[in-house]
């Protein structure tokens, strides 16, 4: 991708954890090339902190949800941003961000990697006095949240920061498009005219 920002330090090469099989240890390869931008929406994340989920040993340990292999793991990281795309306005470098990689099968976007390409609707800035390490920790625990305001309760963030509606999206999906377990909530759960509106009064139980 021509014309992108980039960090002065950003190098060619970078350390990643290679899985090549299932139940088998990582390896840690060297001089693996820094994954490129594809995407005006994309960014190049400077890998600090990484989040471990419970997913991440299950999947090799198991064998099930595993990308192609070999594969590059890992789904919740924080860092700061090393470069960005033309025409970005949102994020410019040197930004302490948190990123929620949602879509780790692209092996650009997975966490084990010292640089991380995210789309920006998966990265999430972090407060001054939030360290990466903590930043690193609630990737997952953000994207359920985001799930459960926007397509179980229907609640529309596209007037924050352009941001998407769930309960729409959601909609235009097939039902074999969607995991059974959670297919029926997904399209059926709440009717159009049952979405909350700015003044609604929301009860909200078992929060502190």
């Amino acid at each position: 991708m021509g014309n992108s920002q980039v960090h002065d330090e950003t190098p060619p090469s970078q350390t990643v954890l290679l899985l090549r099989a299932p139940r088998q240890r990582y390896d840690l390869v060297e001089a693996y090339p820094v994954p490129r931008l594809a995407h005006e929406s994309e960014v190049l994340v400077r890998n600090r902190a990484i989040g471990l989920n419970p997913i991440d040993w299950k999947a090799p340990d198991f064998g099930f949800g595993l990308p192609p292999l070999p594969c590059i793991a890992g789904r919740e990281l924080a860092g700061e941003v090393a470069q960005v795309s033309p025409g970005n306005t949102r994020w410019k470098v040197g930004d302490r961000v948190a990123v929620i990689s949602t879509d780790y099968r692209d092996p650009r976007k997975a966490a084990y990697q010292q640089f991380v390409v995210a789309r920006e609707h998966t990265v999430v800035r972090l407060p001054a006095r939030m360290s990466y390490e903590q930043g690193s920790a609630f990737g997952v625990a953000f994207a359920a949240a985001a799930l459960a305001l926007g397509v179980s309760l229907g609640a529309d963030f596209s007037a924050v920061l352009d941001g998407p509606d769930l309960y729409r999206a959601v909609r235009g999906l097939g039902e074999d498009q969607l995991p059974r377990d959670v297919a029926v909530e997904c399209l059926d759960g709440l009717e159009p005219d049952e979405r909350p509106a700015a003044g609604d009064w929301l009860a909200v139980w078992g929060g502190n």
